[in-house]
């Protein structure tokens, strides 16, 4: 897939970090999973009355390693052209509205997750400088069909899904 995103880079416990806000308030009061490295998000869309999209970027290595002159010439390459491209394997996992074990009070927002994970290969540089000069970059990613958790049937929805507007079922705590 060829995709056009605007990342924005996201600090484990800082606001926007999926498994401080909306796994909590899906699924558990528990202390939130590190994602022990800084990652980035992407689009964010209701799917249905039940459904929640949610697209992650990992490095595969931490923003903060960059190299200063190499972002600012990123940034720079940025202003003039939308076409810098980044590469990575992706994987769609499903998490599915099951609620609570037995036992557990049943969440206030119990709703289904879909999360699209793209695993950066290339272009560290020029996705830490879109999220920081807030700028579209394209990502090149090969979508792993056998190790996604998915059906064939949500597969195929990707497409559609990834060219929806931005919307939001969670509102984030104040």
């Amino acid at each position: 897939m060829l995709l056009r995103i605007e990342p924005r880079l996201i600090y484990p416990g800082a606001p926007g970090d999926y498994f401080a806000e909306e796994v909590i308030a899906t699924w558990s009061d528990d202390p939130p999973e590190d994602p022990q490295t800084p990652y980035y998000r992407a689009l964010e869309t209701v799917i249905g009355p039940d459904d929640q999209f949610y697209e992650f970027i990992v490095p595969m290595v931490p923003p903060d390693w960059n190299d200063p002159g190499r972002l600012r010439e990123n940034a720079q390459l940025l202003a003039k052209s939308s076409r810098p491209t980044a590469v990575a394997v992706s994987m769609l996992e499903m998490h599915l509205g099951e609620g609570y074990a037995v036992g557990h009070p049943v969440p206030p927002d119990d709703y289904g997750h879909w999360c699209l994970t793209h695993f950066l290969l290339d272009g560290h540089h020029k996705l830490e400088a879109a999220a920081v000069e807030q700028k579209a970059v394209q990502l090149l990613t090969l979508l792993s069909i056998d190790q996604s958790r998915a059906t064939p049937e949500r597969l195929d929805q990707l497409e559609e899904i990834l060219s929806r507007e931005p919307s939001h079922r969670f509102e984030p705590p104040l």
